[in-house]
């Protein structure tokens, strides 16, 4: 397989660092995101001892912000004009309900609406490569959810959040 530019969002730490490790050893031009400089910076450090390879670039981005999403597009296409991959992998998880700048609870911020965002963005990107690919990734949070809450998506009200059971210290 030739070499593809893939874009892991969320690559600073668990799946996306291990993901960026395994494609840059296999030699793809693995591009990096993360929200915090120094992490990343440090991880381009870490990735390129351990496989010999170092990533094509680090982008910063709060992925809770729409403007540091349209931002990050910009930027991306910017630097390349091609994109092979495009890895949604960031996420989160708040069991407190914070709000984004723009009103949006925080975890279906960045779970749901930037993933979607950010391949809106780089559609035009994407549609250059042959064979472009977009690969969303969860977690197993989905197991926990007993009920959605339509009437309550943002999490407006107290109760159950976003219809997940939260375990009791005695559980499990």
């Amino acid at each position: 397989m030739s070499a593809k530019t893939i874009l892991i969002t969320g690559s600073t730490d668990g799946i996306g660092k291990a993901t960026a490790r395994e494609l840059l050893a296999h030699g793809h031009r693995v591009v990096l995101h993360g929200r915090n400089e120094g992490k990343g910076q440090k991880v381009i450090k870490e990735l390129a001892q351990e496989t010999g390879h170092e990533p094509s670039r680090y982008f910063n981005a709060d992925l809770s912000s729409q403007n540091s999403i349209h931002r990050l597009a910009d930027e991306l296409a910017a630097f390349f004009p091609l994109l092979d991959v495009l890895m949604n992998n960031a996420g989160t998880y708040q069991p407190e309900r914070h709000v984004t700048e723009e009103g949006a609870e925080l975890t279906f911020a960045v779970n749901y609406l930037a993933p979607f965002m950010l391949t809106l963005l780089l559609r035009d990107t994407l549609q250059k490569s042959a064979s472009a690919r977009v690969v969303n990734v969860a977690s197993t949070a989905h197991r926990d959810v007993y009920r959605l809450e339509w009437e309550n998506l943002q999490g407006e009200r107290r109760g159950t959040i976003r219809g997940m059971r939260i375990p009791s210290p005695s559980s499990p």
